[in-house]
Formats: structure tokens, C-alpha cells, sequence
């Protein structure tokens, strides 16, 4: 994958799996591959792109 990122469009959702104080995670699909899809709250009092930054490092 590059860092150009993943198009919306080629998501598709399915339930809700798990649910956090950033956000929700669903079981989904992308380009047919099953996945899980943390989907952020938008909220002004967190830092939502340090956090989400933080995240995505420690799963590379």
C-alpha cells in the first residue's frame, strides 16, 4: 500500500465490533480483503490527529 491513502469508496462497512472513547470499530471489507475500520468521533477537545498518528505507528 502506498502513502497516498485508502479511497472511502472502496470501504465497505459492516457491524459495529467495538466502541471506544475515539471512536468505533467495524468489521469491514477492503478490496475484498476483510478488515477492522476504526471510524474517529470528531470531537474538539482531543488532539484526534496526534492520537490517530500514535496509533497508526505502533501498528506499522
Amino acid at each position: 500500500m502506498s502513502d497516498e491513502g485508502i479511497q472511502f469508496a472502496d470501504l465497505v462497512f459492516h457491524e459495529e465490533i467495538g466502541a471506544g472513547l475515539f471512536g468505533s470499530v467495524h468489521r469491514g471489507e477492503y478490496l475484498a480483503t476483510e478488515v477492522a475500520i476504526k471510524e474517529c468521533f470528531r470531537d474538539t477537545a482531543f488532539d484526534f490527529e496526534k492520537y490517530f498518528t500514535r496509533e497508526v505507528d505502533m501498528l506499522r
